[in-house]
Protein backbone atom coordinates (compact mmCIF):
# COMPACT_ATOMS: atom_id res chain seq x y z
CA UNK A 1 0.00 0.00 0.00
CA UNK A 2 1.45 3.37 -1.48
CA UNK A 3 -0.49 5.66 1.24
CA UNK A 4 -2.80 5.48 4.10
CA UNK A 5 -6.71 4.05 4.02
CA UNK A 6 -7.87 7.42 5.90
CA UNK A 7 -5.89 10.84 4.66
CA UNK A 8 -6.80 14.39 5.49
CA UNK A 9 -8.91 15.40 2.34
CA UNK A 10 -6.66 17.89 0.51
CA UNK A 11 -4.02 15.47 0.74
CA UNK A 12 -3.71 12.70 -2.49
CA UNK A 13 -0.33 11.93 -3.35
CA UNK A 14 0.84 8.82 -2.71
CA UNK A 15 3.04 8.12 0.07
CA UNK A 16 7.19 7.85 -0.98
CA UNK A 17 9.34 4.82 0.08
CA UNK A 18 12.78 6.16 1.66
CA UNK A 19 15.57 4.44 3.56
CA UNK A 20 15.97 5.98 7.15
CA UNK A 21 19.46 6.86 6.30
CA UNK A 22 18.62 8.73 3.59
CA UNK A 23 16.59 11.21 5.34
CA UNK A 24 18.20 10.80 9.10
CA UNK A 25 21.75 11.60 10.07
CA UNK A 26 23.53 9.60 12.97
CA UNK A 27 24.81 11.24 15.81
CA UNK A 28 28.09 10.97 16.92
CA UNK A 29 28.57 14.56 18.69
CA UNK A 30 30.04 13.94 22.24
CA UNK A 31 30.27 15.89 25.28
CA UNK A 32 33.38 16.36 25.61
CA UNK A 33 33.37 19.73 27.04
CA UNK A 34 30.51 18.85 29.26
CA UNK A 35 28.40 21.16 27.46
CA UNK A 36 25.32 19.43 29.89
CA UNK A 37 25.54 17.84 32.87
CA UNK A 38 21.65 16.19 32.29
CA UNK A 39 22.27 12.23 32.31
CA UNK A 40 19.29 11.04 29.51
CA UNK A 41 17.35 7.67 29.47
CA UNK A 42 14.68 6.22 27.39
CA UNK A 43 11.42 5.21 28.75
CA UNK A 44 9.00 3.93 26.37
CA UNK A 45 6.29 5.31 28.85
CA UNK A 46 8.08 8.91 29.37
CA UNK A 47 10.18 9.32 26.25
CA UNK A 48 13.86 10.75 26.87
CA UNK A 49 14.37 11.92 30.63
CA UNK A 50 16.31 12.94 33.43
CA UNK A 51 17.85 9.25 33.99
CA UNK A 52 18.42 10.06 38.21
CA UNK A 53 14.61 11.21 38.27
CA UNK A 54 14.14 8.15 36.76
CA UNK A 55 15.76 5.58 38.58
CA UNK A 56 15.62 8.01 41.59
CA UNK A 57 19.57 7.38 42.13
CA UNK A 58 22.36 8.92 41.07
CA UNK A 59 24.17 7.89 37.92
CA UNK A 60 27.21 5.42 38.88
CA UNK A 61 29.74 7.82 36.52
CA UNK A 62 29.50 11.82 37.07
CA UNK A 63 31.43 12.73 34.19
CA UNK A 64 29.33 12.40 30.91
CA UNK A 65 31.65 13.91 28.54
CA UNK A 66 31.94 10.77 26.69
CA UNK A 67 28.56 10.54 26.02
CA UNK A 68 26.83 11.82 23.13
CA UNK A 69 25.30 15.37 23.52
CA UNK A 70 21.44 15.52 22.05
CA UNK A 71 19.61 18.84 21.40
CA UNK A 72 16.09 19.30 21.44
CA UNK A 73 13.99 17.41 18.98
CA UNK A 74 17.01 14.83 18.35
CA UNK A 75 16.17 11.20 18.56
CA UNK A 76 17.31 8.27 20.51
CA UNK A 77 17.36 4.08 20.14
CA UNK A 78 17.45 2.05 22.35
CA UNK A 79 19.40 -0.93 19.82
CA UNK A 80 19.25 -4.10 22.46
CA UNK A 81 17.60 -6.29 24.66
CA UNK A 82 18.23 -5.96 27.95
CA UNK A 83 15.79 -7.40 30.58
CA UNK A 84 13.09 -6.46 28.55
CA UNK A 85 13.40 -3.37 29.20
CA UNK A 86 12.63 -0.88 26.21
CA UNK A 87 13.98 -2.27 23.54
CA UNK A 88 12.87 -0.44 20.02
CA UNK A 89 11.72 2.50 21.74
CA UNK A 90 12.78 5.06 19.75
CA UNK A 91 12.16 8.70 21.42
CA UNK A 92 12.55 12.48 20.52
CA UNK A 93 14.19 14.82 23.06
CA UNK A 94 11.24 17.24 24.27
CA UNK A 95 11.22 18.62 27.76
CA UNK A 96 15.18 20.12 27.51
CA UNK A 97 17.30 21.80 25.73
CA UNK A 98 20.40 19.11 25.75
CA UNK A 99 20.99 16.02 27.89
CA UNK A 100 23.47 13.54 27.41
CA UNK A 101 23.06 9.80 26.69
CA UNK A 102 25.36 6.38 26.74
CA UNK A 103 26.86 5.62 23.50
CA UNK A 104 24.95 2.40 23.94
CA UNK A 105 22.45 3.84 21.79
CA UNK A 106 21.89 5.33 18.44
CA UNK A 107 21.34 8.65 18.37
CA UNK A 108 20.00 10.72 14.81
CA UNK A 109 18.43 13.94 13.35
CA UNK A 110 15.87 14.83 10.78
CA UNK A 111 16.82 18.13 8.69
CA UNK A 112 13.98 20.71 8.16
CA UNK A 113 12.54 19.47 5.71
CA UNK A 114 10.84 16.27 8.04
CA UNK A 115 8.71 17.35 10.73
CA UNK A 116 10.10 15.68 13.60
CA UNK A 117 6.29 15.44 15.48
CA UNK A 118 5.37 13.30 12.50
CA UNK A 119 8.24 10.94 13.05
CA UNK A 120 7.91 10.55 16.97
CA UNK A 121 4.42 9.16 16.18
CA UNK A 122 5.63 7.03 13.22
CA UNK A 123 7.95 5.19 15.41
CA UNK A 124 5.67 4.08 18.33
CA UNK A 125 3.60 2.58 15.02
CA UNK A 126 3.33 -1.46 14.73
CA UNK A 127 4.40 -1.24 11.71
CA UNK A 128 8.01 0.34 13.09
CA UNK A 129 8.01 -2.51 15.02
CA UNK A 130 7.91 -4.96 12.88
CA UNK A 131 10.38 -3.51 10.91
CA UNK A 132 12.90 -3.53 13.67
CA UNK A 133 12.45 -7.37 14.64
CA UNK A 134 12.76 -8.02 11.15
CA UNK A 135 16.33 -7.00 10.92
CA UNK A 136 17.62 -8.42 14.68
CA UNK A 137 20.50 -10.27 14.36
CA UNK A 138 19.39 -13.42 13.83
CA UNK A 139 21.85 -15.77 15.98
CA UNK A 140 20.55 -13.40 18.67
CA UNK A 141 17.36 -13.77 18.18
CA UNK A 142 17.58 -17.92 18.46
CA UNK A 143 18.97 -17.18 22.13
CA UNK A 144 16.57 -15.24 23.56
CA UNK A 145 18.61 -11.78 23.28
CA UNK A 146 17.61 -9.29 20.70
CA UNK A 147 20.11 -6.48 18.79
CA UNK A 148 20.54 -4.25 16.09
CA UNK A 149 23.39 -3.33 14.17
CA UNK A 150 23.51 0.54 13.25
CA UNK A 151 24.42 -0.59 9.70
CA UNK A 152 20.91 -2.12 9.78
CA UNK A 153 18.99 0.38 11.44
CA UNK A 154 19.39 3.01 8.75
CA UNK A 155 18.99 0.58 5.92
CA UNK A 156 15.05 0.28 7.14
CA UNK A 157 12.58 1.26 4.26
CA UNK A 158 10.18 3.94 5.63
CA UNK A 159 6.98 5.47 3.57
CA UNK A 160 6.00 8.85 4.20
CA UNK A 161 4.20 11.63 3.27
CA UNK A 162 6.75 13.87 0.44
CA UNK A 163 4.49 16.98 1.57
CA UNK A 164 5.75 18.49 4.91
CA UNK A 165 2.35 19.76 5.45
CA UNK A 166 0.93 16.01 5.43
CA UNK A 167 3.81 15.40 8.11
CA UNK A 168 2.79 18.82 10.21
CA UNK A 169 -0.87 17.62 10.45
CA UNK A 170 -0.44 14.00 11.26
CA UNK A 171 1.49 15.52 13.89
CA UNK A 172 -0.71 17.73 15.07
CA UNK A 173 -3.43 15.58 15.27
CA UNK A 174 -1.58 13.17 17.59
CA UNK A 175 -0.39 16.01 20.02
CA UNK A 176 -3.88 16.88 20.40
CA UNK A 177 -4.48 13.59 21.28
CA UNK A 178 -1.93 13.75 24.04
CA UNK A 179 -2.98 16.71 25.18
CA UNK A 180 -6.37 14.72 25.89
CA UNK A 181 -4.52 11.71 27.27
CA UNK A 182 -2.88 14.35 29.34
CA UNK A 183 -6.14 15.67 31.30
CA UNK A 184 -7.39 12.65 31.48
CA UNK A 185 -4.28 11.51 33.41
CA UNK A 186 -4.22 14.21 35.34
CA UNK A 187 -7.74 13.22 36.62
CA UNK A 188 -6.02 9.57 37.29
CA UNK A 189 -3.42 11.47 38.87
CA UNK A 190 -5.76 12.93 41.95
CA UNK A 191 -7.26 9.45 42.34
CA UNK A 192 -3.75 7.60 42.70
CA UNK A 193 -2.90 10.10 45.43
CA UNK A 194 -6.82 9.52 47.13
CA UNK A 195 -5.60 5.80 46.93
CA UNK A 196 -2.39 6.42 48.26
CA UNK A 197 -3.88 8.45 51.30
CA UNK A 198 -6.04 5.49 51.89
CA UNK A 199 -3.30 2.65 51.61
CA UNK A 200 -1.62 4.63 54.58
CA UNK A 201 -4.81 4.56 56.48
CA UNK A 202 -6.18 1.57 56.22
CA UNK A 203 -2.90 -0.69 56.51
CA UNK A 204 -0.71 -0.55 59.81
CA UNK A 205 2.35 1.89 59.71
CA UNK A 206 5.67 0.57 61.15
CA UNK A 207 5.56 0.94 64.96
CA UNK A 208 1.65 0.71 65.07
CA UNK A 209 -0.32 -1.80 66.27
CA UNK A 210 -3.53 -1.19 64.11
CA UNK A 211 -4.47 0.76 61.19
CA UNK A 212 -5.54 4.70 61.50
CA UNK A 213 -8.95 3.44 59.90
CA UNK A 214 -10.83 0.49 60.21
CA UNK A 215 -13.54 -0.49 57.86
CA UNK A 216 -16.65 -1.81 59.16
CA UNK A 217 -16.94 -2.95 63.40
CA UNK A 218 -13.19 -4.92 63.51
CA UNK A 219 -11.36 -4.35 66.31
CA UNK A 220 -7.80 -5.30 68.01
CA UNK A 221 -4.22 -4.93 67.60
CA UNK A 222 -3.43 -6.71 64.24
CA UNK A 223 -0.62 -9.65 64.35
CA UNK A 224 2.81 -9.68 63.29
CA UNK A 225 3.41 -11.98 60.53
CA UNK A 226 6.38 -13.26 58.23
CA UNK A 227 5.40 -13.27 54.67
CA UNK A 228 6.77 -16.67 54.38
CA UNK A 229 4.25 -17.82 57.00
CA UNK A 230 1.76 -15.98 54.32
CA UNK A 231 2.90 -17.19 50.85
CA UNK A 232 4.84 -19.85 49.68
CA UNK A 233 6.67 -19.85 46.39
CA UNK A 234 4.94 -21.36 43.43
CA UNK A 235 8.12 -23.42 41.38
CA UNK A 236 6.46 -25.43 38.87
CA UNK A 237 7.21 -24.86 35.34
CA UNK A 238 5.52 -25.50 32.17
CA UNK A 239 5.65 -24.63 28.42
CA UNK A 240 1.34 -24.94 28.10
CA UNK A 241 -0.44 -22.60 29.33
CA UNK A 242 -1.97 -18.88 28.22
CA UNK A 243 1.49 -16.03 28.27
CA UNK A 244 0.83 -13.34 30.97
CA UNK A 245 2.74 -10.25 32.04
CA UNK A 246 3.52 -8.43 35.03
CA UNK A 247 3.81 -4.37 35.11
CA UNK A 248 4.06 -2.02 37.98
CA UNK A 249 0.53 0.07 36.57
CA UNK A 250 -1.59 -2.75 35.06
CA UNK A 251 -0.30 -6.16 37.86
CA UNK A 252 -0.73 -9.38 35.78
CA UNK A 253 -1.94 -9.15 32.81
CA UNK A 254 -2.57 -11.53 29.68
CA UNK A 255 0.54 -10.61 26.80
CA UNK A 256 -1.75 -10.45 23.57
CA UNK A 257 -3.87 -7.71 25.21
CA UNK A 258 -0.50 -5.57 25.54
CA UNK A 259 -0.40 -4.56 21.99
CA UNK A 260 3.26 -5.62 22.03
CA UNK A 261 5.34 -8.00 19.58
CA UNK A 262 6.55 -11.26 21.62
CA UNK A 263 10.13 -11.26 22.90
CA UNK A 264 10.47 -14.08 24.35
CA UNK A 265 12.15 -17.18 23.51
CA UNK A 266 10.11 -19.95 21.65
CA UNK A 267 11.33 -22.54 24.17
CA UNK A 268 8.62 -21.98 27.25
CA UNK A 269 10.29 -25.25 28.93
CA UNK A 270 11.14 -22.80 31.90
CA UNK A 271 8.34 -20.69 32.27
CA UNK A 272 6.85 -20.49 35.69
CA UNK A 273 2.92 -22.03 36.20
CA UNK A 274 0.92 -19.03 37.68
CA UNK A 275 -2.44 -19.88 39.14
CA UNK A 276 -5.77 -17.61 39.61
CA UNK A 277 -5.40 -16.40 43.16
CA UNK A 278 -1.06 -16.04 42.67
CA UNK A 279 1.03 -13.10 43.30
CA UNK A 280 3.31 -12.89 40.27
CA UNK A 281 6.08 -10.02 40.64
CA UNK A 282 8.79 -9.34 38.85
CA UNK A 283 12.21 -10.55 40.64
CA UNK A 284 14.05 -7.08 39.52
CA UNK A 285 11.30 -4.76 39.80
CA UNK A 286 9.77 -5.33 43.10
CA UNK A 287 10.41 -2.80 44.41
CA UNK A 288 9.09 -0.40 42.14
CA UNK A 289 6.11 -2.06 42.68
CA UNK A 290 6.09 -4.50 39.50
CA UNK A 291 3.71 -7.12 41.39
CA UNK A 292 0.29 -7.83 41.23
CA UNK A 293 -2.65 -10.46 41.67
CA UNK A 294 -2.92 -12.79 38.96
CA UNK A 295 -7.13 -13.13 37.17
CA UNK A 296 -5.70 -15.68 35.15
CA UNK A 297 -3.88 -18.89 34.66
CA UNK A 298 -1.30 -19.19 32.76
CA UNK A 299 2.80 -18.85 32.58
CA UNK A 300 5.29 -15.94 32.85
CA UNK A 301 8.64 -15.51 32.05
CA UNK A 302 11.41 -17.37 34.49
CA UNK A 303 12.04 -13.84 35.80
CA UNK A 304 9.26 -13.65 37.81
CA UNK A 305 8.48 -14.82 40.89
CA UNK A 306 5.43 -16.21 42.16
CA UNK A 307 3.33 -16.34 45.65
CA UNK A 308 0.92 -19.20 46.41
CA UNK A 309 -1.49 -17.61 49.10
CA UNK A 310 -1.76 -20.47 52.48
CA UNK A 311 -4.39 -20.86 53.98
CA UNK A 312 -6.49 -18.06 55.33
CA UNK A 313 -4.59 -15.26 53.10
CA UNK A 314 -6.86 -13.13 51.29
CA UNK A 315 -4.34 -12.29 48.11
CA UNK A 316 -6.16 -9.06 46.92
CA UNK A 317 -5.12 -7.46 50.39
CA UNK A 318 -2.04 -8.19 50.06
CA UNK A 319 -1.47 -7.33 46.25
CA UNK A 320 -2.37 -3.69 47.50
CA UNK A 321 -0.31 -3.70 50.82
CA UNK A 322 2.71 -4.74 48.47
CA UNK A 323 1.81 -1.02 46.57
CA UNK A 324 2.57 0.88 49.90
CA UNK A 325 5.85 2.75 50.01
CA UNK A 326 6.90 1.33 53.32
CA UNK A 327 6.74 -2.34 51.41
CA UNK A 328 8.58 -1.12 48.50
CA UNK A 329 11.14 -0.06 51.01
CA UNK A 330 11.16 -2.98 52.41
CA UNK A 331 11.71 -4.79 49.29
CA UNK A 332 14.38 -2.40 48.25
CA UNK A 333 16.59 -3.32 51.56
CA UNK A 334 15.92 -6.83 51.09
CA UNK A 335 16.98 -7.34 47.42
CA UNK A 336 20.49 -8.00 46.32
CA UNK A 337 22.81 -6.39 44.12
CA UNK A 338 25.40 -3.81 43.60
CA UNK A 339 23.33 -0.74 41.77
CA UNK A 340 19.43 -0.22 41.31
CA UNK A 341 19.68 -1.79 37.49
CA UNK A 342 20.71 -5.35 39.33
CA UNK A 343 18.78 -5.28 42.65
CA UNK A 344 16.88 -9.03 42.25
CA UNK A 345 14.46 -9.72 45.06
CA UNK A 346 13.80 -13.71 45.18
CA UNK A 347 11.91 -15.60 47.62
CA UNK A 348 14.36 -16.75 49.67
CA UNK A 349 15.06 -12.78 51.19
CA UNK A 350 11.14 -11.99 50.80
CA UNK A 351 10.03 -14.86 53.44
CA UNK A 352 11.56 -13.22 55.80
CA UNK A 353 9.97 -9.28 55.60
CA UNK A 354 7.99 -8.78 58.59
CA UNK A 355 4.10 -7.10 58.42
CA UNK A 356 0.98 -6.80 60.05
CA UNK A 357 -1.93 -8.12 59.35
CA UNK A 358 -5.72 -8.63 60.67
CA UNK A 359 -6.20 -11.63 62.56
CA UNK A 360 -9.91 -11.88 60.96
CA UNK A 361 -9.60 -12.91 57.66
CA UNK A 362 -13.14 -11.19 57.16
CA UNK A 363 -10.96 -7.93 57.56
CA UNK A 364 -8.32 -8.74 54.99
CA UNK A 365 -11.85 -9.26 52.54
CA UNK A 366 -13.28 -6.18 53.33
CA UNK A 367 -10.59 -4.01 52.28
Amino acid sequence: MKSPKIRFKEFQNEWNSRILGDIAKRIVRKNSKNETNLPLTISSQFGLIDQKKFFNHQVASKDLSNYYLLYKNEFAYNKSYSNGYDFGSIKRLKFYDKGALSTLYICFSFNDKYNTQFFEYYFDTLKWYKDIENICAEGARNHGLLNVLSSDFFTIKTRIPNDIKEQEKIGEFFRKIDGILDLENSRFKKLENFKKTMLDKLFVKDGADEPQIRLGSFKGEWNSRILGDIFKERTERSAVGELLSVSILKGVTKFNELNRWDKSSQDKSNYKVVKKGDIAYNSMRMWQGASGLSKYDGIVSPAYTILEPCENTNSLFFSYMFKKDEMLYKFRIKSQGLTSDTWNLKYTNLKSIEVRIPSDIKEQENH
